[in-house]
């Protein structure tokens, strides 16, 4: 008979929730702050039956798809099965406070706690959450309107006839955000300041990139190539973190061969007849054919290089000395 009565209660509660498409009135005992100050973090909060749970969202939800409620059950609550319903809130005026009972709001799930230690339950912000059915959680399937960044979590006694000791029980809920499986990435690249006019397209994954601060990309190793008729081509590779923006940082560079010297600081060099000032610092040339010479002492090197667009060319000088063994 109880049984019977029970299920004609959470029958009638259920459809008068369904049927209602306006704000319910509601008090609670108390309520309870839980503020996700960022994506990443977690928070858990205890609450009795008559409180209710309001949730603050994170200001920036790129990544956040949803969120997870983790309900610890008391023993004493767990063996009255289906003794306490819990209802998901939206749209709730006045904004929810420590100092506030009286509420008006639109409920968008109701359900009644398991004969079970714990309950946990998956609520999606998007319609492209990508949760899936679970045995052990529930799914609400409803997109509540997070316009003001709250939602609210309330309990309520449904049966009665239960013990003293469940008035007194405290559930543990802990509530994290739900990320996608994705990132940003902000790419930095510096250009020479004589060629600061000439274009260049940035390539992510073989797919030119519009480089907008809304482009996700999904985590683990991508690659980046910029490409141009004025710069070299670059290249590189790069990582995708959950939730985060990587910094990949590149310095274009001219088209125009190169040349860096590697020899003895007393040595003098001669490209083209004209003397290199600092032979440590890499030289721009023109294409084709160049001349080198080294000079130590009375001892001279000649050398000739064929210098092509997009290319570097390093030119050592080797002085060895050779021993050789005679009877």
């Amino acid at each position: 008979m109880q049984a019977m009565k029970l299920r004609i209660l959470l029958t009638s509660v259920l459809f008068s929730s369904l049927l209602s498409v306006n704000a319910e009135s509601f008090r609670v005992a108390k309520t309870i702050p839980a503020d996700l100050s960022s994506p990443s973090s977690s928070i858990t909060v205890k609450s009795g039956i008559g409180d209710a749970v309001s949730v603050t969202l994170p200001k920036d939800l790129t990544y956040v798809t949803g969120l997870e409620f983790k309900i610890k059950i008391p023993d004493v609550i767990a063996g009255y099965r289906n003794s306490v319903a819990y209802s998901f809130y939206h749209r709730v005026t006045p904004s929810p406070s420590e100092k506030i009972v009286d509420y008006k709001g639109e409920q968008f799930y109701f359900d009644s706690l398991p004969g079970a230690l714990s309950q946990t339950v998956y609520v999606p912000l998007t319609d492209a959450s990508p949760l899936k059915d679970n045995p052990y959680t529930k799914i609400i399937r409803s997109v509540p309107d997070i316009t003001d960044g709250k939602i609210m979590l309330r309990f309520q006694l449904v049966m009665k006839g239960v013990s003293e000791d469940l008035y007194s029980s405290q559930f543990e809920i802990t509530v994290r955000p739900i990320l996608l499986d994705k990132g940003r990435v902000k790419i930095s690249v510096t250009v020479p300041p004589e060629l600061r006019d000439k274009p260049y397209s940035i390539y992510i994954d073989d797919k030119l990139s519009s480089q907008t601060p809304k482009e996700l990309f999904s985590t683990g190793e991508h690659h980046l190539s910029i490409v141009s008729d004025a710069f070299r081509n670059e290249v590189r590779t790069f990582r995708i973190e959950q939730a985060k923006t990587s910094t990949v940082s590149v310095t274009l560079r001219d088209i125009a061969p190169s040349v860096k010297f590697v020899c003895p600081e007393t040595a003098r060099i001669l490209f083209d007849q004209k003397p290199v000032a600092n032979p440590k610092e890499e030289l721009t040339v023109t294409p084709g054919e160049h001349s080198v010479k080294f000079i130590i002492g009375d001892y001279e090197i000649i050398r000739t290089v064929f210098a092509e667009n997009g290319r570097s060319y390093s030119i050592n000088l080797n002085i060895d000395a050779q021993i050789t063994e005679s009877e």
